[in-house]
């Protein structure tokens, strides 16, 4: 499991390995992990169909132990899904599919997986109660995927803070460039270059690096193709006053 961590993943094409490396562990019918709320999930992976019609009937009702297990520190378990009280419409649904493939036990719990709300839910396709060995073996484990998610969440956040970190630095390189050619055509100090090409950024109704970039490619290259297409504002001539 902890192999996917060295992984260059993103968290939603990293739950389905997930899944699978926690059912493979636990030796449970099927596992779901769920990024997100249950209820409105941004991204889902299970193992299979029992995996998908378990997590697809909590949704439809709103009800089950994924849901409730938002709530609380602890496992929510039910030792047999269509006879459990608590959750009448949810019971009745899977009542109603039951065909061998339909989840009769389940367990659920919230992952502490950093910055995102993440779930996950193992399913038996026989009834039966959770023991003490089940729950500490699924701790362990389900601690692990925990682990390997905030491992890959953290690495996806510093991607792109360096990406938006070089695209900053570019665009104020750009803007730099601009304000030299501003200052050679009017003269001036440089911040008053910059306010001219801030005043010329919102007259023209575009991005002040999109119009610096223009700006330095026009200089660099006079006889370059323009700018095109729509809401792509033609380049115009600084305006010398």
């Amino acid at each position: 499991m902890f192999e996917l961590a060295r992984r260059d993943l993103t968290v939603p094409a990293a739950l389905r390995p997930l899944a699978e490396a926690v059912r493979n562990a636990l030796g449970v019918d099927a596992v779901s992990v769920v990024l997100g709320s249950p209820t409105a999930p941004t991204a889902v992976a299970g193992t299979g169909a029992v995996a998908g019609r378990g997590d697809e009937l909590q949704l439809r009702t709103g009800h089950g132990p994924s849901i409730a297990a938002l709530t609380t520190a602890t496992w929510v378990l039910t030792k047999d899904l269509p006879a459990d009280r608590r959750w009448p419409a949810l019971s009745a649904a899977a009542r109603r599919s039951d065909d061998g493939a339909t989840a009769r036990a389940v367990a659920a719990r919230a992952l502490d997986a950093g910055h995102q709300q993440v779930v996950v839910t193992l399913y038996r396709t026989q009834p039966g109660a959770w023991s003490v060995h089940d729950l500490a073996a699924a701790d362990l484990v389900t601690d692990a995927a925990g682990v390997v998610l905030a491992v890959l969440q953290d690495r996806q956040r510093s991607t792109t803070l360096t990406a938006q970190l070089q695209q900053a630095l570019g665009s104020r390189a750009t803007i730099e460039q601009a304000k030299g050619i501003v200052m050679a055509h009017r003269g001036g100090t440089p911040d008053q270059a910059f306010a001219f090409l801030s005043g010329l950024s919102s007259h023209r109704n575009i991005k002040l690096a999109q119009l610096a970039g223009d700006l330095v490619a026009r200089t660099q290259h006079p006889n370059g193709p323009r700018p095109s297409g729509p809401g792509t504002p033609r380049p115009r001539p600084l305006d010398p006053t």
